[in-house]
Order: structure tokens, then sequence, then C-alpha cells
């Protein structure tokens, strides 16, 4: 439909929810800013975020190190039928660097 604009959905997964908490906030201000249409869903685990309609997301923020399937494996489990999903890790640890260019995470 000409003209309708559908808004790009955005996931943040965390463990911490101080740190998912923070990501959104973050990240809705950046959006109020540029006055950008978003719809952000948080989710506490890997194994949440792949229980849910994981093809509906076009950016995902995952955290590296969580309790359960780390965020490095749930991108691996992301992308073996989404290609078009692109991924930003949240760490302080640059042991993943390398790794995440294998799933296709965006580097700033």
């Amino acid at each position: 439909m000409p003209g309708t604009h559908f808004p790009v959905r955005i996931a943040v997964c965390d463990d911490e929810e101080s740190a998912r908490r923070k990501l959104i906030d973050f990240i809705s201000k950046y959006l109020d800013q540029h006055d950008l249409l978003v719809d952000i869903k948080e989710f506490s685990s890997g194994e949440e975020f792949l229980a849910s309609d994981t093809d509906s997301f076009h950016l995902v923020f995952f955290d590296i190190f969580m309790g359960g399937i780390n965020g490095m494996d749930t991108a691996r489990k992301l992308f073996e039928g989404n290609t078009r999903t692109k991924i930003v890790f949240c760490s302080a640890s640059e042991t993943y660097g390398v790794q995440s260019y294998d799933v296709r995470a965006m580097r700033s």
C-alpha cells in the first residue's frame, strides 16, 4: 500500500535485565531523535528468542555470554533458516569477535 510504513522490528536478547533495559533505552532515545517507527521486543534468553517468530525481526542485539544457549550459538541457529536478519553482538569481551563474522554480525 503506497505511503504505508511498517515498523522495523528489533529484538534485544540479554539475560541481564539491567543490561537489556539500558540497551533498549539507548535504542529508543536514538529512534525518538530520528523519528523512526520501530517495534522493540526483549528476550531474556537465547531459548526464549528462538521460540519466537525469529523471521519477523530485521535487527537483533545479542549478548554473547548468557546462561543456557549463548548469543553466538543463538545467532547460528537463527541463520539456519534466516538470511535477512542483521545481528549486533553486545559484549565487553573480544573473545568472540572473529567468530561473530561467521554469522554476519555487523562491524562498527
